[in-house]
Parts: C-alpha cells; sequence; structure tokens
C-alpha cells in the first residue's frame, strides 16, 4: 500500500494546487452554506459570538462586503430564535469540526506573523479548503483498500479515479470546498472499510471507530441516520442470511452498544448547542424549510438538466448496472438496494430537490462509496469480456465520460458552464465550449435552441411605437424616429397571433428590438430580474400548451461576449433577439411582457418575423 499512498499524495497535492489558482477558491467560506458550517470555529475560538455573529458578520464583511443581512432572507444562513432570543446557525457542526485542525493552523501562523488572526482572512479560506481536499484523499485511500480486497488492483484503481475525477466530487472537492457533500462521500468510504473490517475481526475496537465515523456522519447531516442499516445488512445475500445476523446481533450486543454509545459522542456538542440557543436538545434549525414526502421529485432529480443526478453525474449510470452483475461477493448489494431508494426518495423530497449549486445532485455524492462496488463489478464484466469491440468501446466510454466531467469542472471554473437552473438547450449549448455564446446565453434564458443557419421568411409585425394610441410612448430617448417604448407596468400583453394563419409554415419565430436603461435603474444581480419579453402558446380554449418561452433584452446591452451573467450597462441601445420553434399545434400565440421588478425601461423596433 506505500506505492498507493505516494499516487494519493500526489494526486492530493496536485487538487491543492488546481484549488490555489482557481478564482472561486477566494471566497469559499465567506457566503452561503459554506459561511455557515465554517462559522461555528470563528464564534468559538476568536470572536466568541455563539448566539449573537455580529463579530463574525463584521470580520466577513471586510473581505466580502456584500455579505447580506441574514434577517432579510427566509432561508438565511441563522435565525433569531424568539424562545432565547438568540441568534442560531441552522447548520449542524459536523463540517466544522472536520476543519478544526487546518483551522488552528491556519490561526497560529496569523498570530506567529503578527496578521489578522480575525478567522476570514484569506489564509483560513485555503486552510478549511485543503483540510476537504486531504479528507477526501483519506476517505479513498480506505475506500481503495475496500476495493482492492474483493477486485483486482486495477478494477480498483480505475473505479476510484471514476469517482473523484469522473463524478460531482471534484467539483464540490475544489470549487466549493467547505461544504458537506465531498466530506461524507470520504466519511463514508471509512465507514465502509471499518464495517468490513469489523465482520472479518469481530473486534469491538473496530466497533468503537465504527461508532464515532457514524456519529460524524449523522451529525453532518442528520437525515443520514439510516447509516446503521449499512451495519446490519453489510455481506448479507438472502433472508436466511439476515436471520443469521440477528443472531449474531443479539450474541454481540455489547460491541453494537458499543458502538451506539461512541455515536453519541459527536452528537452531545450540538445538542448542548441547541439547548443553550434554541431551548430544545433536538431542533430543526431549517425554518421555513421542509421535504414533501408525498411529492417527490424522483424524476426530476435524476434527470433534469437542472442539477439531474445521472445528467451531469452519467459515469454512475455504469455503477447502477454493475449492481445486477454478478460478482464474487455481494458485500454491498443488499445494503445498496435498501439504502439507495431510501436515499433517493429523503434527498428528493427536500422543497429544494435540484440544491441549487452543486454542479449535479450533491446529495448523492454521499452513496458512491457504497455504488463503488456496482462501479467495480460492472468493470470486472467489461475487462472479462472477450468481444475486443465490446471490451475497448465499453472503457473508451469511461474514459470519454471522466474527460467530460473533467471538461465540465475546467468550464464551471471559468464561468461558462451552470448547473443549477440549466436548461437542455444551455446544456447541449455548452458541450466543449469555452466562451460565452448567444446560444448559450438563450438556452439559459428560455430553453430554446438557437438555428446556427436560417432563411427568412416574412415580417410578421413591427411595432415602432410611431403611432398614436400606443401607451407610455417617449420622445426623448427614440432609437430611430420619433418615439420609443416607455413603461414600467408589471405585466403587459402586447399582441395575439393566430398561430397557422400569422405564422403560417415558419418553423421558427424570430423577436427582435432595442433596449435601453438609464442609470437611475439599478443593474440587477441577475438578469433574469431585468424586464423579460416571451410568447406564450395557447389551444383553442386559450389554455396554456407549456411554460412561455421569452428572453431578457437587457442582456445585450453591451454584452458582446453573450455572457449570461451580464445584466446591462445603461446609456446603450441593445440589439436583442431570440428564435423559438413555432408550436404549429398552437391556435395562438401571445406576446407579452413580464416586468416582476417594474423597470422603467425603453424599447424600439420590436420585430416578429418568420424564418425557416
Amino acid at each position: 500500500m506505500i506505492k498507493d499512498k505516494i499516487i494519493l499524495t500526489v494526486l492530493a497535492c496536485l487538487s491543492i494546487a488546481f484549488f490555489i489558482n482557481a478564482h472561486h477558491a477566494k471566497r469559499n467560506i465567506l457566503n452561503g452554506d459554506s459561511w455557515g458550517y465554517y462559522t461555528y470555529l470563528t464564534a468559538l475560538f476568536i470572536h466568541h459570538d455563539h448566539g449573537d455573529y455580529t463579530k463574525s458578520v463584521a470580520a466577513t464583511r471586510k473581505y466580502y462586503a456584500e455579505f447580506p443581512d441574514q434577517h432579510s432572507d427566509v432561508y438565511g444562513l441563522y435565525h433569531l430564535i424568539p424562545e432565547t432570543n438568540k441568534e442560531l446557525i441552522k447548520y449542524t457542526s459536523g463540517v466544522a469540526i472536520l476543519l478544526v485542525p487546518t483551522f488552528l493552523m491556519a490561526h497560529a501562523y496569523q498570530h506567529f506573523m503578527h496578521l489578522d488572526a480575525d478567522g476570514y482572512a484569506p489564509i483560513y479560506n485555503l486552510a478549511a479548503g485543503i483540510a476537504v481536499i486531504l479528507w477526501c484523499f483519506i476517505g479513498a485511500y480506505f475506500l481503495l483498500r475496500l476495493l482492492k480486497k474483493y477486485f483486482s488492483k486495477e478494477v480498483a484503481w480505475f473505479t476510484l479515479i471514476s469517482l473523484i475525477f469522473g463524478t460531482n466530487v471534484l467539483y464540490n472537492m475544489l470549487l466549493v470546498p467547505v461544504m458537506s457533500h465531498a466530506l461524507l462521500f470520504s466519511l463514508y468510504s471509512i465507514f465502509l472499510y471499518l464495517v468490513d473490517s469489523y465482520y472479518t475481526s469481530k473486534s469491538a475496537k473496530k466497533m468503537i471507530w465504527i461508532g464515532l465515523v457514524a456519529g460524524l456522519i449523522t451529525l453532518i447531516r442528520l437525515n443520514e441516520l439510516y447509516t446503521v442499516l449499512i451495519l446490519l445488512l453489510w455481506n448479507i445475500k438472502n433472508v436466511r442470511e439476515l436471520k443469521t445476523r440477528f443472531h449474531f446481533l443479539f450474541s454481540n450486543f455489547k460491541h453494537y452498544f458499543l458502538a451506539a454509545a461512541f455515536a453519541l459522542l459527536p452528537l452531545l456538542p450540538q445538542m448542548y448547542y441547541w439547548k443553550k440557543y434554541a431551548g430544545h436538545l433536538i431542533f430543526n434549525a431549517y425554518l421555513g424549510e421542509t421535504f414533501h414526502f408525498g411529492s417527490p421529485q424522483i424524476w426530476n432529480g435524476l434527470t433534469s438538466f437542472n442539477n439531474g443526478w445521472l445528467i451531469w453525474t452519467p459515469i454512475m449510470l455504469l455503477a447502477l448496472m454493475g449492481l445486477f452483475i454478478k460478482w464474487k461477493k455481494d458485500v454491498a448489494l443488499m445494503a445498496t438496494l435498501i439504502i439507495l431508494p431510501i436515499h433517493i426518495y429523503i434527498i428528493y423530497s427536500w422543497h429544494c430537490w435540484n440544491y441549487i449549486n452543486g454542479f449535479g445532485s450533491r446529495p448523492m455524492e454521499h452513496v458512491y462509496p457504497l455504488l463503488a462496488l456496482g462501479l467495480a463489478s460492472f468493470y470486472t464484466f467489461v475487462v472479462l469480456q472477450k468481444n475486443k469491440l465490446i471490451r475497448y468501446g465499453i472503457l473508451t466510454l469511461a474514459y470519454f465520460l471522466i474527460f467530460l466531467n473533467l471538461f465540465q469542472v475546467y468550464q464551471s471554473n471559468i464561468g461558462v458552464l451552470r448547473s443549477e437552473f440549466c436548461t437542455r438547450a444551455q446544456y447541449m449549448a455548452s458541450l466543449f465550449q469555452t466562451k460565452f455564446s448567444h446560444r448559450i446565453m438563450i438556452g439559459r434564458a428560455s430553453n430554446e435552441w438557437q438555428p446556427s443557419k436560417s432563411t427568412f421568411l416574412k415580417t410578421i409585425k413591427i411595432f415602432d411605437f410611431e403611432e398614436q394610441g400606443y401607451w407610455h410612448r417617449d420622445s426623448t430617448l427614440a432609437h430611430q424616429s420619433q418615439y420609443c417604448f416607455f413603461d414600467n407596468s408589471p405585466h403587459l400583453f402586447l399582441d395575439t397571433f393566430d398561430v397557422a394563419t400569422d405564422f403560417d409554415k415558419a418553423n421558427y419565430i424570430k423577436i427582435s428590438c432595442m433596449a435601453y436603461f438609464k442609470d437611475d435603474i439599478a443593474p440587477k444581480t441577475a438578469a433574469y430580474e431585468t424586464p423579460r419579453i416571451y410568447i406564450q402558446f395557447k389551444d383553442e380554449a386559450f389554455n396554456n400548451l407549456e411554460n412561455d418561452r421569452g428572453f431578457y433584452p437587457f442582456q445585450f446591452c453591451n454584452n458582446p461576449d453573450f455572457s449570461f451573467y451580464h445584466t446591462g450597462e445603461p446609456f446603450h441601445w441593445g440589439h436583442a433577439y431570440f428564435y423559438l420553434k413555432n408550436r404549429k399545434h398552437a391556435k395562438y400565440a401571445i406576446l407579452g411582457i413580464w416586468n416582476g421588478a417594474q423597470d422603467k425601461w425603453y424599447m424600439d423596433d420590436l420585430k416578429i418575423e418568420a424564418f425557416n
């Protein structure tokens, strides 16, 4: 295993080097969930402001002035608890516990160098990210040992490489590292190794470690309590063996009791924290957030382009296939077949089933160590194939999926690719691109594929706003002629079209206009808060046939690179346009404007054109 340790150490060092150079790494503890996980440490060791967090917030704003007021957000990182009149971090402290060693090293360095030892200086950020990377590779080491016990060395290594570099573990390890998911991947890897070792040695000492790791897993995410099922179901292949396991459990009850006792230890500080600042030993701090067990979004969670698991981590399809391939010891099969559906049901019952930023479905990383055995089983099956075309074809596919993941993590790092709220059209337009394009920007805004070539058929309608009768005309900023459109209404309908008559034989409809805003309209943090022009297709009874399709004209104001982060610059007329497929089965099409923020904005030369 010396050689394995050297290779893993080199990979860890390369990962740390990438993390240091990634521009996303500069802010990874200063906002979002990461701040909530991490601030247990600064509040305890530096600012002593648990229950208040005023000093921790002030220290954060030295480096990230935009850190928001958490009381203005219903899903804020901490909440005021009326019963105690204290502030409570909604996250548990498990992630913070794993960051303690590198945090203290960074803190000692700041003191020694007479620098700001405030907990949020760049060195602390660096230390937190390095901690997550090191934990991931510690977990990888134990997972590799487990895999090598049941599979060949080559299969074990290829499986491990697939999991780290071919899945979203890499993204959550390098680009948003101070989160729970990559750490849970590591802890589950260690846990499986310990459980397997226990049933080989029957050692009480192993049960102590099993309890501690299980306690940490549960502390990090309380719904992971079903971890205990792995201990019960490991190396069980049928009902008869399950009965034998229960007999073993009762005859070795002291061992299991020992594990339970040590599993409770990591939970005690959290229970003390809840009691002191919330008034209860057990407290749900995710106020206003809940599970919807009656309507889980399982299909979306697995297959949606909006962070769907198998869309963004397709190599795990091979792992699922491996579950149904016989291999020499089905040690994890029963546990996986029972725990995986439970896990999927629970995580996709959460109100925010797409989990926002995460390069795919980040909670699925927790079960990758279990699925690793299925993936190794699949690779073993492939290697043993006598047909070279099948063998090398599937292995080439696996290499391609690893490369795809690496490239998409790179795209995420440079900002060209975002998985949250992604659409099919955006995903397809982004494939292997390193720069923004009109096709990517419109794909994200409307989920409409933009044709590379088109043939003009006819102009359906032009709104030049010169004729009398148009509402809110303005004569001071017209792009051409005398008047332009000016309005701040939240919602307007501009026109209704008969699809069969007005759109006739067109395959595509093009909407274009000139858009403008002044400096007294504050640029938004997201383009999707700015005015939007859309078309809604209707049936004969005027019912909606699908979600409306539209675009955000301000994105085009001085945005030559078509960045979808761009929200427009004032004092620039921008030529805005997008194509959408003609829904020939529809009866009517409504052209409208949505302006939820009620901005005062200007538009001219709005055109509706037909193309093939």
